[in-house]
């Protein structure tokens, strides 16, 4: 995978079905047709040609678990272009290329160069996938799929270390110096907040957008009046008031940070503060927890749907199939192992921690409150090494919202 600016990377899986054609596209909801592919001349980011999303081709995938080897237990995941005994068939699908921007009409949207959506629940993030188009919802199972993609072509569970540590180190810094009617913050020290960041500004502290909310960092200089020196951060948007205290912090970062790479994989920046991708899709891991509709938990047990037209919270009909193993019993910490059930081999969730963020899956499980929860996967832009393709969180029920969560399109049909 690409990290930095040098775009000599070879990868041979860019020559191999299905990674090949794996294609991010212009998609018009109201037709109900592609518009243009990625390299094609009317090809657009901002969504002025459609919705940007990422299609993934048909193909099939087998799971193994556990089989031992001479020197310990190993999980096998296998993947062909046409049909073999035992294999899954997976349909053709697409999601967005980057997390959810939903408009002033409350419909969802995979633009380019917007703020992701945020502090809204699952059932709200649902609502606003479905007023995109009748054959949208978010992501569900699917993202088992892209994640056996990821293990094929890199044979690596640390996906931070393969990929890139994605928008996942905490930046907050308090306001030194009170002005009016301004477009910058002074504080101590600026290294936590580079140019392009997405800010917001709290009165007192973080996560709050008080005074100033989804603002995007435009340049940084030296301050230093009187006996205060240190740095100004400028930001874009309207002026504002600053009084000493004020909280700046980074908070989900705007769409749009890896257009350059196109259909690579990888980062441009590897400082924790800048967008990951993987074929196509911006942010997988970090930046913003993303929702997985289709997993309802009820004290620690899991339960999958595959019917999109049937996903609904704290539902446990018989829609939802129990899997064969439970969650972490009120537990949290790095994952060990998955958990395999021979009638839902796809889904590969967390069954015992106590690994670490280079060892095991190398990313954290959040498994607390009994009752009925949801899932949600990736770790946000607080998250640290906790984040990756595996990192899941199940203590939260169907209400819960805040900055730190958003979700994405899916296009099952």
């Amino acid at each position: 995978a690409q990290k930095g600016t040098d775009s000599n990377i070879r990868n041979d899986y860019d020559n191999l079905y299905p990674w090949n054609k794996i294609i991010t596209l212009n998609y018009d909801t109201t037709n109900k047709k592609v518009n243009a592919y990625y390299g094609d001349d009317t090809f657009a980011w901002d969504g002025s040609n459609g919705e940007v999303l990422t299609r993934y081709p048909k193909f099939w995938i087998k799971r193994m678990f556990p089989i031992q080897e001479d020197d310990g237990f190993y999980e096998y995941r296998m993947i062909a272009d046409f049909e073999l005994q035992d294999f899954i068939e997976v349909k053709q699908f697409e999601t967005g290329r980057y997390e959810m921007y939903v408009d002033e009409n409350n419909i969802g949207h995979s633009f380019s160069g917007v703020y992701p959506k945020y502090n809204a629940n699952i059932k709200q993030f649902m609502q606003y996938a479905k007023n995109t188009g009748e054959d949208f919802c978010i992501e569900d199972w699917r993202i088992f799929v892209e994640e056996t993609l990821y293990l094929v072509e890199y044979a690596d569970n640390n996906s931070q270390s393969v990929l890139g540590r994605g928008v996942s180190e905490w930046s907050e810094k308090k306001a030194l110096v009170a002005e009016q009617n301004v477009n910058r913050i002074i504080v101590d020290n600026a290294s936590a907040f580079p140019i392009g960041r997405s800010i917001c500004i709290g009165t007192t502290g973080a996560w709050n957008g008080g005074v100033a909310a989804n603002r995007t960092i435009t340049s940084i200089e030296q301050y230093k009046q009187d006996e205060i020196s240190g740095y100004a951060i400028y930001f874009d948007g309207e002026p504002v008031n600053i009084a000493v205290g004020n909280d700046i912090w980074g908070s989900a970062q705007k769409t749009g940070d890896c257009n350059s790479l196109g259909m690579k994989s990888g980062c441009l920046v590897n400082d924790g503060r800048h967008s990951v991708i993987y074929r196509g899709k911006e942010n997988p891991f970090s930046n913003l927890f993303k929702f997985v509709i289709g997993i309802n938990i009820k004290d620690y047990q899991s339960y999958v749907n595959y019917d999109p037209s049937t996903y609904t919270p704290d539902t446990f009909d018989s829609n939802y199939s129990k899997l064969s193993y439970a969650n972490p019993n009120n537990q949290e910490g790095y994952i060990k192992v998955m958990g395999f059930d021979k009638n839902n081999p796809l889904i590969a969730l967390p069954t015992e921690l106590g690994a670490g963020s280079g060892t095991g899956y190398a990313d954290y499980c959040y498994s607390k409150n009994a009752g009925n929860r949801v899932a949600r996967v990736g770790g946000g832009f607080g998250s640290g090494a906790d984040a990756g393709f595996f990192c899941w969180y199940f203590s939260n029920d169907s209400s819960g919202s805040n900055w730190g969560i958003g979700a994405r399109l899916l296009k099952y049909q």
